[in-house]
């Protein structure tokens, strides 16, 4: 009688998961596999995402449904800012032991071990996934994607931070902060060629590629106000996308390099927001009652997903652009945040 009860209840969840495949948040096992995201949280110990205040986190996958979040991580320190590898097999992320040590340490999906590859923080992949760069001591370093050949570029004094490859693998492109003032810089990933882009009485805080490395989008503060600027790779062209007298944040291209989703506290609280790569035709995407930050969008440009903060938590929601569904993801009464779409493979 068991057997059969349990039989019967097998069905059913086949049946489920097996049921419109047009539509993502239904729990179709293609779609779940098709859209999957790393993400860190805190579920297991409650409480901020704060490392004064001691709260360990790890990092768990998921697909866009109920059942399928997976626990990665049991390192018992804080993980952050995990980032998958282009072909979608392996995770770097930061690991910091206590507030002033951190490593760059890489998953291996499909051993299911760990690898520390360096100090450092806030690791990102070359486009080839051949090479990772970080910050390092004070400045950024690239290593080999196996842990070899890690060099330290010899940059000028400043921090730097927001470093992203360019599409070709070849540069790397960073905000470098000195004292008083802010600009964007590329230097080859050997070292050479270090070029300033930028030199204005703005404070950059972010930058990155277009998706075909013609286009560079930016963050910077203007008049106090971070606003949104566009120009072109070699720092020529430079234009404000953004003008609202309240702040714009957080620019993220589309895969097809056509439109930019945004954060913008325009209509009073923290939205998201887009607009086409030219800046025209700004509009809301979608509303949230509560504080609206980090969005990622999915290899397709269909899905992104959102960070929503309701002052007691935060927590992972998808919003579907095509048919303007949005689902949350179970919190299971924790910090969920820092989420990254697996490449979609063959």
């Amino acid at each position: 009688m068991k057997k059969a009860r349990y039989l019967s209840l097998l069905f059913f969840l086949i049946s489920i998961v097996s049921c419109n495949k047009e539509n993502p948040f239904e729990p179709d096992i293609e779609i779940i596999k098709k859209y999957e995201i790393v993400f860190v949280s805190d579920r297991d110990y409650g409480g901020e995402t704060n490392l004064e205040l001691g709260n360990k986190t790890e990092l768990y996958t998921t697909g866009l449904d109920s059942i399928s979040q997976k626990r990665l991580t049991f390192n018992q320190t804080w993980d952050f800012a995990p980032v998958y590898s282009p072909d979608g097999s392996k995770i770097v992320y930061t690991v910091f032991d206590n507030e002033s040590n951190s490593n760059i340490v890489l998953y291996d999906l499909a051993t299911k071990t760990q690898k520390i590859l360096s100090e450092g923080k806030e690791p990102v992949f070359s486009k080839d996934g051949s090479k990772i760069a970080f910050l390092y001591d004070g400045s950024i370093a690239l290593i080999n994607s196996n842990g070899t050949n890690r060099i330290k570029l010899n940059l000028p004094e400043g921090k730097p931070r927001s470093i992203n490859f360019s599409p070709d693998g070849s540069k790397l492109i960073f905000v470098l902060q000195n004292n008083y003032s802010s600009e964007i810089y590329t230097v080859n990933i050997d070292g050479s060629n270090l070029n300033k882009l930028t030199d204005n009485k703005d404070y950059e805080v972010l930058c990155n590629y277009s998706p075909d490395g013609s286009k560079i989008i930016s963050v910077a503060y203007t008049n106090s106000v971070a606003q949104i600027f566009i120009m072109d790779n070699n720092g020529s062209n430079r234009n404000q996308l953004t003008g609202t007298t309240e702040w714009n944040n957080k620019p993220v291209f589309t895969p097809d390099g056509k439109e930019i989703i945004f954060v913008s506290n325009r209509n009073g609280r923290s939205e998201i927001f887009v607009m086409n790569s030219d800046g025209s035709n700004q509009r809301q995407l979608v509303s949230f009652s509560d504080f609206a930050d980090d969005p990622v969008i999915s290899p397709d440009g269909k899905i992104v997903c959102i960070t929503v903060d309701n002052r007691l938590k935060k927590n992972l929601w998808f919003f579907n652009r095509g048919t303007g569904q949005l689902h949350e993801m179970p919190g299971f009464n924790a910090n969920n945040f820092s989420a990254n779409f697996k490449p979609f493979t063959e």
